[in-house]
């Protein structure tokens, strides 16, 4: 009887300092873990600043009227209010082809 309860109070014991052991290894991994994480999001705070500035830089008119121009698209630019109109020829065109697919 005695002997028993040593068994189960030891087991006790040692399943105890098993889980001790197990969350103290745990909390040493995620601690060397948090300086890669912050590395990484500085890179990718990096990465999405340079996104925004391409992606406002391609807004531009200046940005729009150029890929038009390079796409032979027709399209035009008005100087008083802004506005991109489309040109009868290649509105013309585009009545052919509405959705830019290429004839083979």
């Amino acid at each position: 009887m005695k002997a028993s309860r040593y068994i189960c109070i030891l087991a006790i014991i040692l399943f105890m300092t098993i889980f001790t052991i197990a969350e103290g290894t745990r909390t040493i991994k995620i601690g060397y873990e948090i300086p890669l994480k912050e590395k990484e999001l500085v890179n990718l705070l990096e990465e999405n600043k340079n996104l925004k500035y391409k992606l406002d830089k391609s807004k531009t008119l200046e940005m729009i009227s150029q890929k038009v121009t390079e796409l032979q698209l027709g399209l035009v630019i008005t100087d008083d209010e802004g506005y991109i109109i489309i040109v009868n020829e290649a509105y013309e065109k585009m009545k052919g082809n509405p959705h830019g697919k290429r004839e083979t």
